[in-house]
């Protein structure tokens, strides 16, 4: 029996951020970021028994019976790309914004759906910040936020969006 099996893997990871804060009151945060994921392989095995002799192990050597003669093999090449970022910003570091977005492929989906959109957004206001806050010796920081966003999930089976054929042993 033998079998080969070769793999790779390349991830590549890329990100730009940017923080200030103007006049002592505007405060800015953004940050763009690129990620990418590739994975291949491939694996290919045979075998053959029913030698005639043990004095020579190769493949070639063993019966040339389809009963004595098994072979396979599989693939894979599969790919992710992700663009993702977000900004922020805030007043006097009271009163809170941010936007965030992730734009990602999977090689899950057929290519004119492989890419998803999904942003998110948040509004904050650090009550603690207030005057009227300052003398509650208890409290010293106290905020409230909300939120929403969309997400994705690739987890399904590849290649469902091909019409395919399969077959068994009747037929």
């Amino acid at each position: 029996s033998q079998e080969y099996l070769p793999t790779s893997s390349f991830t590549l990871n890329a990100k730009i951020m940017y923080k200030k804060t103007f006049a002592s009151l505007h405060g800015v945060d953004a940050m763009v970021g690129f990620e990418q994921n590739e994975f291949k392989g491939h694996n290919f095995s045979g075998s053959r028994s029913n030698y005639l002799s043990t004095a020579i192990d190769q493949l070639f050597a063993g019966s040339s019976d389809k009963q004595y003669i098994n072979n396979g093999g599989s693939a894979y090449d599969q790919a992710r790309r992700s663009l993702f970022g977000r900004l922020a910003y805030d007043y006097a570091g009271k009163y809170l914004g941010q936007f965030t977005f992730r734009r990602d492929g999977s090689p899950n989906f057929p290519e004119n759906k492989r890419f998803g959109f999904f942003p998110g957004f948040s509004l904050g206001w650090r009550i603690s910040e207030e005057p009227f806050m300052k003398n509650l010796l208890f409290l010293d920081n106290l905020k409230i936020r909300g939120s929403y966003g969309k997400m994705g999930n690739d987890q399904v089976g590849a290649y469902q969006y091909l019409t395919t054929y399969s077959y068994g042993s009747n037929y």
